[in-house]
């Protein structure tokens, strides 16, 4: 829970602002006025998590402490940069940040990094190749079918790409840089940490599967909760992805389906 509570932070403060405002709450803009604040306040504790769980370690790189107090900083520094740089620099420092507390929380359960992300057969040649392409491409369709459920519970385009702008916090004049941090800080939010991690450290705490599932799926609504009603889409593209994961022990399909949809979806947009 103490990863989820880092890694989302910022994330749900923004997304419940963001639904306060376009709902006309008394007090939603004050609220997101306070949105730069919480986030460095997730990066702070992710930081001071990350080097904690570094010095537990019985072994570990001299630099390992180093790096992460840079990578934090800079997660830290970035939004003082313009709009768009410091978004961009804060997504992608924070992914990274996020990304290496969660295979350091792995492997304080004594889980290695590559249980969490590697391919998860011994099989070569075609069958390595299918096995890496199935779960890619049921992500893939998972993903696409959730696109339709925004459209079909926002009640029009306009209205949904109005709240997909106010959400992600980038328009499709914004450029590449800022979409394509957005990119990464979403795969590593989404894939590596709502499901790799809460999967393999759920059933290290002992917790039921379903319940897993259901702690995954609620983050994954909650985060995208700025979108009103059409949040309830990611249901099924949440429940997915912990199956896949589950059925096939393996993240980087995952992580390359939804890349690849995001950047389709981004390019399309420009």
């Amino acid at each position: 829970m103490g990863l989820l509570a880092v890694s989302l932070l910022g994330s749900l403060w923004m997304s419940v602002t963001v639904l306060a405002r376009r709902l006309g709450v008394p007090g939603g803009a004050e609220l997101a006025s306070w949105t730069p604040g919480v986030r460095l306040a997730g990066a702070a504790a992710a930081t001071i998590w990350l080097i904690v769980l570094l010095g537990r370690r019985d072994r570990v790189p001299r630099w390992a402490p180093y790096a992460a107090t840079a990578v934090g900083a800079v997660a830290l520094a970035a939004p003082l940069l313009p709009a768009t740089g410091g978004r961009a620099g804060y997504r992608v420092a924070f992914a990274a940040l996020i990304a290496w507390t969660a295979l350091e929380a792995a492997r304080s359960q004594g889980i290695r990094a590559r249980t969490l992300i590697t391919l998860g057969t011994k099989a070569t040649g075609w069958e390595r190749a299918i096995a890496f392409s199935f779960p890619a491409a049921c992500l893939y369709l998972s993903m696409a079918f959730t696109t339709v459920g925004f459209q079909l519970l926002a009640g029009s385009p306009q209205a949904l790409r109005r709240a997909q702008e106010q959400g992600l916090e980038w328009s499709a004049d914004a450029g590449l840089v800022l979409p394509v941090a957005s990119i990464l800080y979403t795969c590593v939010l989404e894939e590596l940490v709502l499901v790799a991690a809460v999967a393999v450290l759920g059933r290290a705490a002992g917790l039921p599967f379903l319940l897993i599932v259901v702690i995954s799926v609620a983050a994954r609504v909650g985060i995208h909760s700025y979108l009103g009603l059409p949040a309830l889409a990611v249901i099924v593209l949440g429940v997915t992805a912990m199956l896949l994961y589950r059925r096939h022990q393996t993240l980087l399909p995952l992580l390359a389906a939804h890349a690849l949809f995001d950047t389709v979806a981004v390019l399309a947009q420009q």
